[in-house]
Formats: structure tokens, C-alpha cells, sequence
């Protein structure tokens, strides 16, 4: 379970929340109107190991495809409720 909030860029589309781990994409979602998304997300059998890499990131789309106007510097935070069960 991953639970990040996402800062609003003003922009018309919703930044979007993407996990990964051990390289493997487990998921993704849009962080909606409230900016804050839950993914509940399964691991499938035989990915987990003893050393484990688990990315989040968060994906903005520039407006227009005008690259000089691109959404910087707005804040995303994985919140402590992130869990493993």
C-alpha cells in the first residue's frame, strides 16, 4: 500500500503516481482533484528477494507540450501510512 500526497501544479492534468519495484512497474494512478492517492497494490509471486528497490515517482505532464513552461519544483511525499503487508 503506498499513499503519497502531490502538490497541485496548476496544471489541467493530474500528475501521475507510478511504482516500481525490483524494476518491475506494480503499478500507477492519478493523483486526482484532493492531490493525495492510494494504490493498493499486489507483488507478484517470486519478485520479492532479500534486498528489495522500490521507486516512486511522480509524473507531470507540460501543458501544450510547451517545455519551457514545465511543472518544477512542486512537492510529492511518500506519507508514513505506506505499508507492506
Amino acid at each position: 500500500m503506498v499513499d503519497a500526497a502531490v502538490a497541485d501544479d496548476g496544471g489541467i492534468t493530474a500528475p501521475v503516481v507510478s511504482v516500481v519495484m525490483n524494476g518491475l512497474l506494480l503499478g500507477s494512478a492519478p493523483a486526482e482533484d484532493s492531490r493525495r492517492v492510494r494504490l493498493d497494490l499486489d507483488i507478484p509471486d517470486g519478485l520479492a528477494t532479500t534486498s528489495n528497490a522500490v521507486e516512486v515517482s511522480v509524473t507531470r505532464q507540460v501543458a501544450g507540450g510547451d517545455c519551457t513552461y514545465a511543472p518544477q519544483g512542486y512537492p510529492a511525499q511518500v506519507l508514513p501510512s505506506s505499508h507492506v503487508r
